[in-house]
């Protein structure tokens, strides 16, 4: 137990350091909400989710109401309102479901009395990179469907998402 290579491992393993996760991918809403609930009950450390498929007008409700509930939670954690941020993020990779977004957005907008940041949904923007697997060609059109996110005023882009 005293050799110098039980001593190396020893203080190698004792000096490295926790890797904190920032971000989860979910592809399903109970994995989702497993995450946003996860998330309440052990103090926020799932608290950044990408929900990692193109959304469809038939999810857009229940992710807002999930992303709804882990905004409130990481609001008021600390009982003050100043909580660390919690997001739900989605993937789009054609302009019908940018055209669903921000209707529902709209809609709802003028039913809530919430602030716009709260009610903007953040956006990954699915591009193909030439595998033709999935997502907006990287041409014209998704500089087109980038821009015209970025220019929405019912979402705040996040990022760009590709399978490589």
């Amino acid at each position: 137990l005293n050799s110098p290579s039980h001593q190396n491992l020893h203080t190698h393993t004792h000096n490295k350091q926790k890797t904190k996760v920032t971000g989860f991918v979910a592809s399903t809403i109970p994995e989702i909400s497993m995450l946003v609930n996860g998330s309440i009950q052990y103090g926020g450390p799932f608290n950044d989710i990408l929900y990692g498929v193109p959304i469809g007008s038939s999810k857009i409700k229940q992710i807002d109401a999930l992303r709804r509930k882990l905004q409130q939670h990481c609001k008021h954690k600390d009982g003050s309102g100043g909580g660390e941020e919690g997001a739900i993020h989605v993937m789009v990779d054609h302009p019908s479901q940018v055209d669903a977004l921000e209707h529902f957005v709209a809609s709802t907008s003028s039913s809530l009395s919430i602030d716009d940041d709260d009610n903007a949904f953040s956006v990954f923007l699915k591009i193909d990179t030439g595998y033709h697997r999935a997502g907006v060609p990287c041409d014209e059109r998704g500089v087109q469907l980038a821009v015209r996110i970025m220019e929405s005023p019912h979402l705040n882009m996040k990022g760009i998402y590709s399978h490589w």
